[in-house]
C-alpha cells in the first residue's frame, strides 16, 4: 500500500475498506467518481484556465497536425506495402493490462467502467491479445 492510500485509510479509520472495495464488481468503484464531481464543483473558469497555463500535460502540441497525420498515413501505407497489416487499436484495455504486461503501477492508470484508458495503446495492445 502506498503512502497516500495508507494516509487516507488511517484518516477515515477503516483499514478493511480497501480490501472490501477490491471484492466489488469492477463497475462499482466508478461510483467513487463522486469524489471527482465534488472536487469539480469547487472549480471556477479562472481556475481551469490557470490549470491550462500551468499543466504541461494539457498544453497543445507544437507539432504541425497536417504534417503529423501525413507522416502517420505514409508510415501506415509503407507498413502495408511491406506486408504488415496495420490495426487500429482501441484506446481502452482490460483492467490490469498496464501493470501486468508493463511496468506501470496501477495507481498511475486511469480506469473507467472497469477498463483502463490507454492513450498510447500500442504499449499494451501491441500483442493483439492473442490466445496462448
Amino acid at each position: 500500500m502506498n503512502k497516500i492510500t495508507k494516509r487516507i485509510i488511517e484518516k477515515i479509520g477503516q483499514p478493511e475498506l480497501l480490501e472490501q472495495f477490491s471484492g466489488l464488481s469492477q463497475s462499482v468503484p466508478n461510483s467513487l467518481f463522486q469524489i471527482n464531481k465534488t472536487q469539480t464543483n469547487k472549480l471556477t473558469p479562472a481556475k481551469i484556465l490557470k490549470s491550462y497555463r500551468s499543466n504541461r500535460f494539457v498544453a497543445p502540441s507544437a507539432l504541425d497536425p497536417a504534417k503529423f497525420y501525413q507522416l502517420e498515413a505514409d508510415m501506415t501505407c509503407k507498413a502495408s506495402s511491406d506486408g504488415i497489416k496495420p490495426v487500429l487499436l482501441s484506446p481502452v484495455a482490460p483492467l490490469g493490462s498496464s501493470s501486468v504486461f508493463g511496468c506501470v503501477d496501477q495507481n498511475n492508470v486511469m480506469v473507467d467502467s472497469g477498463e483502463e484508458i490507454i492513450p498510447f495503446s500500442a504499449r499494451v495492445n501491441g500483442k493483439d491479445y492473442k490466445d496462448g
